[in-house]
């Protein structure tokens, strides 16, 4: 099923928020924008809280790896909360 596209800014949380959510910090890919923000890859680096997303099969990549979507899993057993209502990968 095709889910919005996660981009910098965009809500995440993991584990050691203890529910709480905080937009993505991170640089994100200088080559890809939706809606203004550039969208966020599997290697990308999430901040503040430090992790990172994980694989889940997606078929959408740029430069090589594949984007991040709402919903997929953090390596610090967290979520993509809510991302680009407009553009959705799967």
């Amino acid at each position: 099923m095709p889910t919005p596209i996660m981009r910098t800014q965009d809500l995440y949380t993991n584990a050691a928020m203890q529910g709480a959510v905080a937009p993505i910090a991170s640089v994100g890919t200088a080559s890809l924008w939706v809606e203004g923000r550039p969208v966020i890859q599997i290697t990308d680096q999430l901040l503040p809280v430090p992790d990172q997303a994980l694989p889940t099969g997606k078929t959408v990549y740029h430069n090589g790896l594949p984007l991040v979507g709402q919903l997929d899993p953090t390596l610090n057993s967290g979520q993509m909360i809510l991302g680009a209502l407009t553009t959705f990968i799967s």
